[in-house]
Parts: C-alpha cells; structure tokens; sequence
C-alpha cells in the first residue's frame, strides 16, 4: 500500500472537496455504489492518465464529506468537528489513492496511514 501511495504522489495532484447534506451523499451513494444510505465521506476517482490541467498538476479525484453524518460523528467519537473533517479528508484521499479496508488487516494498515497523515497536519487527536 506505500508504495502506492508513494507512486501516486511523485507529481502534484488536485484534489476536490465538498461539503455537503446528507441526503446528497446519501443519492451519491445510492447512485455510484448501490447503497441506499448516508455515510460520512465518500471518494470518485476523477483522473484521467496523462492529462494534466495548464499547471501541470494531474487531477486525483473528489471527496464529498457529508457535514451532518459527520457532525454525529465528531459527537460519538468526542472530537472536534475540525478533527472528524481533517479525518474523513484524510480517509477520502487514501481511498483516491487505492488504499481500501475491505479486511481487519487492511483497515488497521489504513488507520495508521490516517494516524501518521493526521499527525503530520497537527490533528493527531483525530486518529481513530
């Protein structure tokens, strides 16, 4: 998985982020990945190899936060909600860059990713 996201990095990327409700994620997830459901963050791969914006810089995708879920969330974990959106970024931005926690090894592999990411931005009391 680092090296993937090592691979990835080599060039500088764009990523988009928004901010939204929950019943707009909750369509993005219906519609995209078949869940009928909200979630907090979900991430679209919006790349397209080779092409460049006129910066240079190569698109890696978008992260859609829903603000409400994710406000539940900050509550249920006792951070701040500044700390659950630094998280969840965090989270949508491995995901763009292939990282996955699909398995119990794969999802503690991904939560040291966010912990180590987390602490380099000055969030490290967002880690899960």
């Amino acid at each position: 998985m680092g090296t993937l996201c090592s691979r990835r990095l080599r060039l500088a990327r764009a990523v988009a982020i928004t901010v939204t409700d929950t019943e707009s994620v909750r369509r993005l997830n219906r519609d995209y990945l078949g869940l009928d459901e909200p979630t907090d963050v979900l991430a679209f791969e919006t790349r397209f190899e080779g092409v460049r914006g006129p910066d240079g810089v190569e698109e890696l995708g978008a992260v859609v936060i829903a603000l409400p879920v994710a406000a539940r969330g900050a509550r249920a974990r006792g951070v701040l909600l500044e700390d659950e959106l630094a998280l969840l970024v965090v989270h949508g931005i491995l995901h763009l860059l292939g990282v996955d926690h699909a398995t119990r090894r794969d999802d503690a592999a991904m939560r040291e990713m966010e912990r180590v990411a987390l602490e380099r931005i000055g969030r490290s009391g967002a880690a899960r």
